[in-house]
């Protein structure tokens, strides 16, 4: 099998425990920017903001959390009501801490398998065509300033806002 026809899963939930892991274990509280436009994301409707949602995922403020490859799950309460939160993995958007705002954003894959696929037909097209993988996403940060993840890109200068790391 070559290289162009290897298919390889989502690497999104494989980081996304790894930063939670990582933001915990320096007692950071995690939060997750989720995009809401999907119908299968749940959560309380009157907390969504231009089709996205930021939750806060520390283990001070949720209880039984699973974060497996395609689902994340955890019980939470908003306004002292209890709620079951459902979120496609492909809809976490980022993942960062509250208080510095580092973690990690990821990219669109619908766009990336896009690209890939432009990639696979000019690899056995014999032509060496080099292509960028830039997401056309721009993610809110918890102070409601934009950062985009295009490389380059200027970020905001306040003092909290959303790191991408690749």
């Amino acid at each position: 099998m070559s290289e162009s026809q290897i298919s390889m899963t989502s690497n999104r939930p494989y980081l996304i425990r790894a930063i939670y892991e990582w933001l915990t274990d320096n007692q950071l509280t995690a939060q997750l920017l989720v995009d809401t436009s999907s119908g299968k994301v749940k959560v309380p409707q009157h907390l969504i903001k231009d089709n996205q949602i930021i939750l806060n995922i520390s283990p001070q403020a949720i209880s039984g959390l699973s974060l497996d490859n395609h689902l994340i799950t955890f019980n939470t309460r908003f306004s002292g009501r209890s709620f079951l939160v459902s979120i496609p993995v492909s809809a976490v958007l980022a993942i960062f801490a509250r208080e510095n705002g580092q973690g990690m954003a990821f990219p669109d894959e619908d766009f990336e398998t896009e690209i890939d696929h432009e990639l696979q037909i000019d690899n056995t097209a014999g032509n060496e065509v080099e292509k960028q993988r830039v997401s056309k996403k721009t993610f809110k940060t918890v102070e409601g300033e934009r950062v985009s993840s295009k490389k380059g890109s200027s970020r905001p200068k306040s003092k909290a806002s959303l790191k991408v790391i690749k």
